[in-house]
Formats: C-alpha cells, structure tokens, sequence
C-alpha cells in the first residue's frame, strides 16, 4: 500500500533566496524532511525544479540536502513513485530595489 502524505507534512526550509541585485544568482541550501509515514518504505521520491529533475532517492533517508542556484522564483515538486505529493514555491528577492519606479502622483504643471 502506498504511503501518502499531505504537503503540510513536508518540511521545505528554506523558501526564500536573497540575491544583491534583481535577477542575479542565488544559491540556496535546502534541507527536506520527509514526513514519518514515508520513511523505510523503498518509495522513489523524486524533486522536480520547474521542468528539471534534480535528483530520485529512495525513501530510506529521513532528510536530503542539496544546493540550487536560482535567478528567478520557481516551484518545487516532489513525486512519490510517479505521483505528485507536495509543492513548494521557492522565491528569489533582491536585497537592492530594482531601477523602475513609477511615479506616485502627475508633476507639476503651471499652464
């Protein structure tokens, strides 16, 4: 029988990236915890990023960690044996505001 699990008992950490300006490279260390149901049970997990496969493991490890680089927020999947099980928006922020404001209010005008 397999194990299902609902994404609340997923452990994602972290989901946001902070980059220097915007659209620049982020690196982010992710830890996943797999929930307690699935551990020991042989299941595929695998971890899509956007429509690229980062790695399959089997569910006899409790945690995985890995290193992304990221220039924009993207959604991470998680597949149990083909299925999808849980998804994560993993956002990109800038530390620096990006060059483009608009203006609050019309300028001045004396005619």
């Amino acid at each position: 029988m397999p194990a299902t699990a609902s994404p609340e008992e997923w452990q994602i950490a972290p989901s946001t990236c902070f980059t220097d300006k915007p659209g620049g490279l982020c690196r982010l260390s992710l830890n996943i915890n797999l929930p307690r149901d699935l551990i020991n049970t042989r299941q595929e997990v695998c971890f899509v990023l956007g429509d690229t496969l980062l790695r399959c493991i089997r569910s006899d490890l409790g945690q995985i960690e890995f290193t992304l680089e990221l220039t924009q927020s993207t959604e991470l999947q998680i597949l149990v044996d083909g299925q999808l099980s849980a998804r994560k928006i993993l956002q990109v922020q800038s530390l620096t505001p990006s060059s483009k404001r608009r203006r609050v209010r019309n300028p001045w005008s004396f005619f």
